[in-house]
């Protein structure tokens, strides 16, 4: 670790204890920035980021220098810095969108998927005896069989890490670039994890497996403990309980992130579920603000938030976010660095974390230590943001009512009154489906789209799966025999569902004019036939 680092460090213990409420709260935040951005230079040097990426490291870094930027750190950190900064300025400059497209770039390498070629004759060793095993005999593995095979192993391998990269592009993903940076980089030489070995593999040209999952909580507890390290003078980790962790500092010093990874993912004990029936839903909710990191990072547990690292839980009390989208601050000036790093607390921040515990079935008087559901607040105290256990950190059924009840009383809950509206009426309908019902033509239009959109309440989701569900039981066919209006229906639908159903739509009565306008031009070319048959005019 560079000594600015420790330097910067040592000031900020000392002035970030001496509130100055003038200092505005965009200042404080990039003094932050540029601490983080140092610490993440020395992790991305410790972790051979530099080398494994000579060439546009190298770029980055011949161009401050021409430039006449100052480096803060040593060899490879003045490397590592001047690249991420080069890409913090293009990001603060162009915005998320470039980002999520930077990302999404990131998986164009072909090196990252198994090749057909690559696969080993001994994996298809391994199928043969797997059908054996099945009482296939010696069933012959074709090449179409082995390609298709291939198709869906990459397909995961695809999909996996299209979950990296849309989590890391995420507008609300609450880490600087330069994590991001170390966990792709580091997640990219992650294979299959072996359960005997308690560990990832490192991934090579053969490997067959998928990425491992994008576990937001891991993420935080890897964010945390290298903070906490790397920002330690005596380069020691101690947990939240004041205790060393020794074999945590022998993990961490190397700097490898699959390492580490590994070891938060050991740690985690499973979450005390919430009950099926809303009925059921006993506990109570507890208010957390600045100052209470430690506490919201033991609650988050097992959730699989962000905030069960404390380093995100205070950026976000204190700043309402991790990073901003501004254009780069001019803050910094190379002639006061020794003044650079002051720092004080918002002591004006509204922000908190309201989260739900259940009742311990254990000790009904007490409650668990884990939280299962969150609503928290920005610094102006407004809700900003609502979290539970499911899928893109969306609500448990049962406890939607709980929540809702609580967001409609605070400052900026009205917001989210249409969302909650929503989802109750997603699972409504959703309850209506597994028993078989029919749906009226109002909630088929509902779930068709046709007045508005569903709002999502999911933060990390856009669209709740149960939409999907409820239109594959209810088809188009379905919601034209029970009223909905098929000209409306077709201005609602997607262009590929439209071809998809093109015969259901024309044997319903569907003007083929106003088909035509809602279908690619590559799909009027495959069924052009049939749309000049019903009288098509093109």
């Amino acid at each position: 670790m560079s000594e600015v680092i420790n330097s910067s460090n040592e000031e900020l213990d000392i002035i970030g204890s001496q509130p100055d409420e003038e200092q505005s709260r965009e200042s404080r935040m990039a003094l932050e920035e540029e601490r983080q951005r140092r610490l993440g230079a020395t992790v991305l040097a410790k972790a051979g980021f530099t080398g494994s990426h000579g060439e546009i490291v190298s770029s980055s870094f011949e161009r401050a220098r021409k430039n006449g930027e100052k480096l803060p750190g040593k060899n490879d950190e003045r490397r590592a810095y001047a690249y991420v900064a080069r890409m913090e300025r293009l990001i603060n400059k162009y915005g998320n969108a470039t980002e999520k497209k930077a990302w999404r770039a990131s998986m164009d390498n072909d090196d990252l998927f198994i090749q057909y070629e690559n696969i080993p004759e001994s994996y298809w060793d391994f199928k043969r005896q797997e059908l054996r095993d099945n009482g296939y005999g010696d069933y012959e593995l074709t090449e179409e069989l082995k390609r298709a095979e291939y198709e869906e192993k990459l397909k995961l391998q695809q999909e996996s890490l299209e979950a990296w990269a849309d989590y890391l592009g995420d507008e609300h993903s609450p880490y600087p670039l330069w994590f991001k940076m170390y966990a792709w980089d580091g997640m990219t030489k992650m294979g299959h994890y072996s359960k005997e070995k308690g560990k990832y593999e490192t991934r090579n040209k053969t490997t067959m497996a998928p990425y491992p999952d994008c576990d937001a909580e891991v993420l935080a507890g890897v964010f945390d403990v290298v903070n906490r390290f790397y920002g330690n003078n005596e380069h020691e980790f101690y947990t939240e309980d004041g205790e060393r962790n020794v074999e945590l500092e022998k993990i961490i010093q190397t700097g490898n992130f699959a390492k580490i990874f590994t070891a938060i993912q050991h740690d985690i004990a499973p979450i005390i579920a919430p009950p099926e029936k809303a009925e059921d839903v006993h506990g109570s909710w507890v208010e957390y603000g600045l100052g209470d990191e430690a506490d919201i990072a033991r609650a988050a547990r097992g959730t699989g938030w962000c905030v069960a690292s404390s380093a995100v839980g205070r950026h976000y009390l204190e700043y309402g976010t991790y990073g901003t989208d501004e254009e780069e601050d001019e803050w910094y000036d190379e002639e006061e660095e020794d003044n650079s790093y002051e720092e004080s607390y918002d002591n004006t921040s509204k922000a908190k974390f309201i989260l739900f515990h259940l009742q311990d079935p254990s000790h009904p008087d007490k409650l668990t230590k884990n939280a299962v559901a969150s609503i928290r607040l920005d610094p102006d105290g407004k809700v900003a943001e609502i979290s539970g256990l499911e899928r893109g950190q969306g609500l448990t059924d049962s406890l939607v009512s709980t929540v809702f009840e609580k967001v409609k009383t605070l400052p900026g809950g009205e917001e989210f009154i249409p969302k909650f509206i929503d989802k109750q009426e997603l699972i409504r309908l959703d309850k209506k489906m597994q028993n078989g019902e029919d749906l009226t033509k109002e909630e088929l239009e509902f779930i068709y789209e046709i007045n508005r959109p569903i709002e999502t309440l999911d933060t990390y989701a856009d669209y709740d799966p149960r939409i999907y569900e409820l239109l594959d039981s209810y088809d188009i066919a379905y919601a034209i025999e029970h009223g909905v209006d098929i000209d409306i229906l077709i201005k609602s639908l997607e262009m590929s569902a439209i071809t998809e159903n093109l015969d259901t739509l024309i044997r319903h009565g569907a003007d083929i004019n106003a088909l035509i306008g809602r279908i690619y031009s590559e799909d009027i070319i495959e069924h052009l036939d049939t749309l000049l048959e019903h009288g098509a005019d093109i």
